[in-house]
């Protein structure tokens, strides 16, 4: 049975959501009004779980009935519903017919059933903008003299303009004459008003609102809120044909320094988008000095009123147009919003540095809480939007000197944030601050500015300043400057690491060091280096293991000399990563457990039995014992809802790896061509042909693997291909078949090194996959007639992850065969996934014009049936934004010349195996695999 919804632990298929709509439009005939309130209130939930165009177009158009028939309460409900579900309202197969239903309202005497039903068209108006009917019938609203209705009208006018465009042709004067009229209501005025700046992709609309904003704005009698509104829409219909003159931008000016705070943004914005030129300044050098005298007063007041707060954005905004005016009069002269951009920041670090309490004690916490301020920002967030209006003024002015200023705000900002704390839920801003600047000064050239500061930020306690500093030392670029402090860092604390039990600033710089080294050597192999670095975590481990037995002195030493827990598994990667497992399960051994998260104990688990393994990788018995039991952990939280089949997988093909390399090393001691030894070695081979395809399905299973993993897994398909290949081309003995297999084998067995993504799963998009007819599950089964052609529909739609994914997707493939064995539960055992994957991939494709190609091996057949099982034909389907609907099609065979005239039927199962084709045309082979039960019988009906 095909799943695609779960509520409240039950599962529901297709017929279920046809049964529930059944039920609901029941109810919609209910004399009872609460029944009715309640089927209507039921449609939002049904169509999430059910997103199918029949179920979704039967659904709107019994609502539009009700609609049309119904009083004005239930109405406004049935908006409601069209208002939450209007992401679905694009699988209508119906629109017009339902559109008819809801111009029937809109046509009527009632005033509020008009206000209800230019309320549904407005919440409709992804399906309905581009009809003339629902144009006409919004512009015939206008005249009425009903406040709701004419404030309905706008909210729907708002609403289809940004569906269709063009329907601002057919408003445009309408809509004018109503936003001129000084007695209507402001609330109307400026939803009009904001509603024209869909005027900025038509040339002759955008001029004439240019000037039509203009007298709005320059009126003496428009009040603030329509001035304020006017603004945004002349700010929207700047462009390169229709640029802000220089007498325009004198007049918005003068409102600068406004008293309402909503002006003065909205005059900034709009002069945002002014670009000063020199020809005006040659036309007209008085008035843009009277635009820098204006800009350099009020942010010179802004400054002054510091001890209240300050609008931080509108300071940025003036300080950047200022610094425009003042590049294009005077080039090389001073600039005064360089010099108000620097008084800014030195406010910001004052205050910073004045809200920081005194360092605490070491028996505390060795670190500063975040600082507070009085004003409600954190003087963290001043502090980077101070950095950053001196770093925009810098890039404007585009001076060396300023450069080299606006670089050290930078690094006094980093060195003042690295004092404290992260906030939670502040790391987003800090990291793109962190980010932001380094970009900059990067592109600057003057990345040494930060780069000797990093020294003193190597202790830092804040996350996202410790991540930026590994980072940055880290790389190739940049290492060789912090390689020296880093391996004296290391050394020091290896040295010192029984005495600094309660130093927790000591180590946090150590194990900083001890990253960056990692991290290092993992790019550029430095043996010396890593090998420091991994004694001194052994040492560490050792040293922390002897208070394992008692709890408390265990979790206190942990607190004060270990990693971090968010660096913690960054560590255990970058060891990993460079094949120091010993060092992986020393510090795995170490760790209080009981400490932290389900999930990260979890992980720590499963990486320290990975870890044994590898170590006994001499000794198979154990390495198969240690191997298994992580396996069985990662099935187990699968089995529970965590995301480790990837891992599943990988560790399926090393184990699979291991053992192959350990069998050929036994053939290899055996010099006689004995028939069991050949029959061995043929075994082994099949084996090796089984582990291609293993490789090959990871590979195509998985688009966003990192590069590192898809090396290796190449690098394993090519090794053993090229012994399959030689071992097929000739006869080989026993011997000269074990030794070249080895030869291939052996570097791939000798340690693992797993990539990026072996610690975090991939983001895999997926399909979710319905059929109709309805294919049944469990004991009942469908019955088809047999020796004709079943036919089926497959629909569904693709959910892509949050992370953008390399490839692009454009249609979905669907392979369908007949087998004699259901599916089982297969998803994660790698060889059964590998059978039926290989399957899949050999399916005969199904034309445009019904024939199928040739490119298919001949298809073998049972003896006795005379039925092909096993041999799978593939459909493909666009995906049209997340939806598909694949037409599929199975041959039954035909019982009657097996059995002659008696009746007969025999139970098959019917397999699909789901995959995406990206633009390239390769085939992504995601999944999901389903089986069903199917009856095929000489009596069914048909």
């Amino acid at each position: 049975m095909s799943v695609i919804s779960k509520q409240d632990g039950l599962v529901h298929t297709s017929d279920w959501a046809f049964k529930r709509l059944f039920e609901l439009e029941s109810r919609l005939r209910s004399p009872t009004p609460s029944l009715q309130v309640e089927a209507i209130g039921g449609f939002p939930k049904l169509l999430d779980q059910f997103p199918f165009p029949t179920l979704v177009s039967s659904a709107f158009l019994k609502l539009g009935d009700l609609f049309r028939s119904t009083t004005n309460p239930l109405r406004y409900h049935i908006a409601q519903v069209f208002e939450a579900s209007r992401h679905h309202l694009a699988q209508i197969t119906q629109t017009e017919e339902l559109l008819k239903r809801i111009l029937t309202v809109l046509y009527s005497n009632d005033p509020i059933a008009r206000v209800l039903a230019l309320r549904l068209v407005g919440n409709a108006s992804v399906v309905f903008a581009e009809f003339p009917e629902a144009q006409h019938g919004v512009l015939l609203r206008y005249q009425s003299s009903h406040p709701l209705e004419i404030a309905a009208v706008v909210q729907t006018t708002e609403a289809m303009l940004k569906y269709s465009p063009e329907f601002l042709h057919v408003v445009w004067e309408t809509i004018l004459n109503k936003a001129d009229d000084a007695h209507a209501p402001d609330a109307i005025r400026v939803r009009l008003i904001r509603s024209l700046h869909h005027a900025r992709t038509n040339l002759q609309l955008s001029m004439l609102l240019y000037q039509r904003s203009r007298d709005w704005v320059k009126h003496p009698d428009t009040t603030a809120v329509v001035r304020c509104a006017a603004m945004d829409t002349w700010r929207s219909v700047l462009q390169l044909h229709n640029e802000l003159a220089l007498e325009d931008a004198d007049l918005v000016s003068h409102f600068v320094s406004h008293g309402l705070a909503s002006i003065r943004r909205a005059a900034l914005a709009l002069l945002g988008k002014w670009r000063p030129s020199r020809e005006a300044l040659s036309r007209n050098t008085a008035c843009l000095e009277n635009i820098r005298d204006r800009l350099v007063v009020h942010l010179e007041s802004l400054l002054q009123s510091e001890s209240v707060g300050m609008d931080l954005s509108e300071f940025r905004q003036g300080a950047i147009v200022l610094a425009r005016v003042e590049v294009t009069c005077e080039p090389g002269g001073e600039f005064q919003s360089w010099k108000l951009a620097s008084e800014l920041f030195a406010w910001a670090i004052r205050l910073f540095k004045k809200s920081l309490p005194e360092r605490l004690s070491c028996d505390d916490e060795n670190f500063l809480p975040v600082p507070t301020s009085s004003n409600g920002n954190p003087p963290y967030r001043v502090l980077a939007a101070g950095t950053m209006v001196a770093v925009n003024a810098a890039t404007i002015i585009s001076s060396k000197e300023t450069n080299a200023v606006a670089a050290s705000f930078i690094r006094d900002a980093w060195q003042s944030i690295s004092q404290t704390r992260e906030e939670t839920g502040q790391a987003r801003y800090i990291k793109q601050f962190l980010r932001t600047s380094w970009a900059w000064c990067k592109s600057r050239g003057a990345e040494s500015v930060i780069t000797t500061s990093v020294n003193h930020m190597m202790d830092s306690c804040n996350h996202q300043i410790a991540y930026m500093v590994v980072a940055i030392a880290s790389s190739r670029r940049h290492y060789d400057l912090f390689s020296e402090l880093c391996i004296k860092n290391v050394k020091d604390f290896a040295d010192t690491v029984a005495s600094i039990h309660h130093n927790d600033h000591v180590s946090r710089a150590a194990w900083h060091s001890i990253l960056i080294v990692l991290a290092h050597c993992r790019r550029s192999p430095d043996l010396a280096a890593l090998d420091l670095a991994t004694s001194t975590i052994c040492k560490w481990s050792a040293l922390v293991c002897k208070d394992a037995e008692q709890p408390e002195l265990h979790r206190k030493v942990y607190a004060h000399t270990g990693p971090p827990a968010w660096m913690l598994l960054s560590v255990i990667e970058q060891l990993a990563a460079n094949g120091r497992w010993s060092a992986v399960d020393q510090l795995c051994c170490a760790l209080p457990l009981d400490t932290f998260s389900v999930d990260l104990r979890n992980q720590v688990y499963v990486i320290s039995t990975l870890a044994k393994a590898e170590q006994s990788i001499n000794d198979t018995a154990v390495f198969f014992r240690f191997v298994d039991s992580s396996l069985s952990t990662l099935r187990v939280l699968n089995n529970q809802g965590a995301r480790c089949t990837y891992r599943l997988f990988l560790i399926q093909l090393r184990r699979e790896i291991v053992y192959i390399h350990s069998e050929w090393e036994l053939l290899q001691k055996c010099s006689t061509d004995h028939p069991a030894m050949i029959f061995r070695a043929k075994s082994l081979l099949a084996r090796m042909r089984d582990l291609i395809c293993q490789t090959d399905l990871v590979c195509c299973a998985y688009p966003s693997t990192d590069e590192v993993t898809r090396e290796w897994l190449v690098q394993v398909r090519r090794s053993l291909q090229s012994v399959v290949y030689l071992c097929e081309a000739g006869e080989l003995d026993v011997r000269n078949t074990s030794t070249a297999a080895l030869s291939a084998v052996a570097n791939l067995s000798v340690t693992f090194t797993p990539g990026p993504s072996f610690f975090v799963e991939p983001s895999n998009p997926t399909i979710c996959v319905e059929t109709r007819p309805e294919l049944e599950g469990g004991s009942s089964a469908l019955a088809v007639f047999s020796g004709s052609q079943f036919h089926f529909a497959a629909e569904g739609f693709v959910q892509l992850p949050r992370r953008p994914l390399p490839v692009c997707f454009q249609r979905v493939r669907i392979a369908v065969w007949l087998s004699r064995q259901p599916l089982g539960d297969t998803g994660q055992d790698l060889p059964e996934c590998s059978r039926h994957y290989v399957i899949a991939q050999g399916a005969k494709h199904y034309s445009i014009n019904g024939a199928m190609s040739d490119i298919a091996r001949d298809l073998e057949t049972d003896d006795a049936l005379d039925i092909l099982w096993d041999r799978a034909t593939s459909f493909e389907a666009p995906i049209d934004s997340t939806y598909f609907s694949c037409p599929c099609s199975v041959s039954t065979p035909s019982l009657r010349t097996i059995f002659g005239h008696a009746d007969a039927n025999i139970r098959a199962h019917i397999h699909l195996f789901c995959a995406l084709v990206d633009t390239s045309g390769h085939v992504w082979w995601t999944g999901p695999h389903t089986s069903h039960p199917l009856l095929i019988s000489t009596t069914a009906k048909s």
